[in-house]
């Protein structure tokens, strides 16, 4: 229907079939379901994860808010530790946004970054209670098991 008053197309009911589909991106993308978009990537291949870049696309899409507030191990920025380079974007709901908005914002990011893990060379992304680990053969969420990582903020960790 969107689709038809964008267009304007001689067979308005040729959208119809991919709304369904839409409708369950769009829920996952803007956080309204939980560990809802799940895809397989392989950072293995190529070179180690940005987090300068990680973190210039994080502020291009969610403004200033969503710039990440830690960064532990890996060579960039100065730093000599070793191991892979974690992220950790804080969760900000937008002011106003009405009840569960924390946990709707933390989902927008965690499976954005699900979204661009591939491009980004994003590993593993966790939120709450929950990882998702690229090259994983189902390519979805896991339980942690403890307590949730990270309080409220999403965890992402790049490619070696």
């Amino acid at each position: 229907m969107a689709a038809q008053k964008v267009q304007k197309s001689g067979f308005p009911q040729a959208y119809a079939k991919h709304e369904p589909d839409a409708a369950l991106l769009a829920a996952a993308l803007t956080g309204r379901t939980p560990a809802g978009l799940s895809c397989t990537a392989d950072p293995a291949k190529g070179r180690p994860g940005d987090p300068r870049r990680v973190r210039a696309e994080l502020i291009r899409a969610f403004g200033e808010r969503a710039a990440p507030t830690a960064l532990s191990g890996g060579p960039s920025a100065g730093r000599s530790a070793t191991g892979p380079t974690v992220l950790v974007v804080p969760v900000r709901p937008v002011a106003g946004a009405g009840p569960g908005a924390d946990e709707r914002r933390g989902w927008e990011l965690a499976q954005w970054a699900v979204a661009r893990a591939e491009v980004l060379r994003i590993a593993e992304v966790s939120y709450r209670d929950r990882v998702w680990r690229a090259g994983e053969a189902l390519g979805g969420w896991s339980k942690t098991s403890g307590a949730p990582a990270g309080g409220d903020s999403v965890r992402v960790r790049l490619a070696e």
